[in-house]
């Protein structure tokens, strides 16, 4: 049996795919193509590329984001943003949520992913993956809404906001 991979928006043979994609090519179509931010940054906070996702999110051009750095779009005050630096700085990689912030300054939340590497000159770089939360945390919000709705109108009767038998029973 053949193992083939998709390639693009068509399926090939794995032999083809090799040769006719180069690795920077396959990175670029990655960073590109990815709905998440993807950025690559300096230990210090100096950003040298953000993907098309990352410009939308932040609503910067990607001149913007390089420019205002780390400090600019993250909310550099929160506690997990800073715990997550230091879990970086000691494993090399970290996970956690904070805040991020957009050109106009609205404050929304993130999934933040970051990850030291060294390129092929043992130069340290930073990838930084960040994932908008917005539509999450409102559906979040909007369940524990549902839930609490669910519990009144299993305990009282909607038309005359009494008890109904339901809640003498707990």
């Amino acid at each position: 049996m053949k193992k083939y991979k998709i390639y693009l928006p068509f399926i090939i043979n794995k032999g083809e795919a090799l040769k006719t994609l180069s690795n920077k090519d396959y990175y670029e179509f990655i960073f590109k193509n990815c709905y998440d931010a993807i950025l690559l940054a300096r230990p210090d906070g100096s950003i040298f590329r953000a993907n098309p996702a990352a410009c939308e999110m932040f609503q910067r051009s990607e001149e913007e984001i390089c420019e205002i750095g780390r400090d600019g779009i993250e909310d550099k005050d929160n506690p997990y943003f800073k715990a997550a630096l230091e879990e970086r700085a000691l494993n090399g990689k970290a996970r956690a949520q904070f805040n991020g912030v957009r050109k106009d300054g609205s404050v929304f939340p993130v999934d933040y992913t970051t990850a030291v590497i060294k390129d092929e000159n043992n130069e340290v770089w930073i990838i930084n993956i960040i994932r908008d939360m917005t539509v999450y945390k409102k559906a979040q919000d909007n369940e524990s809404i549902i839930a609490s709705q669910m519990e009144l109108y299993a305990n009282y009767d909607y038309l005359t906001s009494v008890y109904n038998r339901r809640a003498f029973l707990d």
